[in-house]
């Protein structure tokens, strides 16, 4: 591997109708918070089956308008009888959303809580555009002799040497090890394991990984090992190892 240093790039994604909370030029620290999104979900309530009526004649039985917020417990739709009335309550807080004509269907729309899409490091915010931005980062850049996989993101952790050393806190890092063999990859990949950066292994049959590997030389692998706890990425395509500052 050689190594170099200078600015790098590397896009977040933003998911759909999120709010972007920065600008382009603007510093961010490693965890600001970049963007905000609420989830939601939807759920539906079979109003013919509830109220015993024909889908025709559900929209004569609502109690509330389509696009009407809704609290948990209140009467959604209510059918009388000859002796007292029958109703039907909303499960959850959230929004009418729609009416299927030809099912009697009501959907209700359920506001989940919100996302935060945080700086993955320290940097500026270089480009915002519609689906991801671009943050500018001062990195450590190591090209290696080999990589595969698909690309990885995620924080430098040293391997503890044991098999039984991987746990769930596996998940989601890049993990340092001299030797990769095919029970350790297994077990990474099971884990959720980003990746992996190694001196060594039986490379040849890790061609189709949902985790991004990276092979260095004895001399770069050392200078890697002083650098665990930092954010790195790995680019397979271009063999690189990009470290954070």
């Amino acid at each position: 591997m050689e190594s170099q240093t200078g600015d790098h790039f590397i896009k977040v994604a933003l998911p759909y109708q999120a709010k972007v909370l920065v600008k382009e030029g603007e510093k961010v620290e490693a965890g600001t918070v970049l963007a905000k999104v609420r989830r939601e979900d939807f759920i539906e309530v079979d109003l013919p089956s509830l109220l015993r009526v024909s889908s025709k004649k559900v929209s004569h039985c609502l109690e509330v308008s389509l696009g009407q917020e809704v609290s948990c417990g209140q009467v959604l739709a209510r059918k009388k009888r000859l002796f007292g009335k029958k109703t039907v309550i909303s499960p959850v807080a959230g929004k009418a959303e729609s009416l299927s004509e030809e099912r009697g269907i009501l959907k209700l729309k359920v506001l989940g809580g919100e996302e935060m899409i945080l700086a993955p490091v320290s940097g500026y915010i270089d480009r915002i555009e519609r689906e991801f931005l671009t943050l500018k980062f001062s990195a450590q850049v190591f090209v290696g002799k080999m990589a595969f996989g698909k690309d990885a993101w995620g924080e430098l952790s040293l391997f503890g040497g044991e098999f039984f050393s991987l746990s769930l806190e596996t998940k989601g890092k890049v993990l340092l090890m001299d030797l990769l063999t095919p029970v350790l990859l297994a077990k990474m990949e099971a884990l959720g394991a980003a990746g992996v950066v190694c001196q060594s292994g039986k490379v040849d049959s890790y061609r189709d990984l949902e985790m991004g590997v990276i092979v260095a030389d004895e001399e770069e692998y050392k200078q890697i090992s002083d650098l665990v706890g930092k954010k790195v990425q790995i680019l397979v395509a271009e063999k690189k190892l990009i470290v954070s500052k």
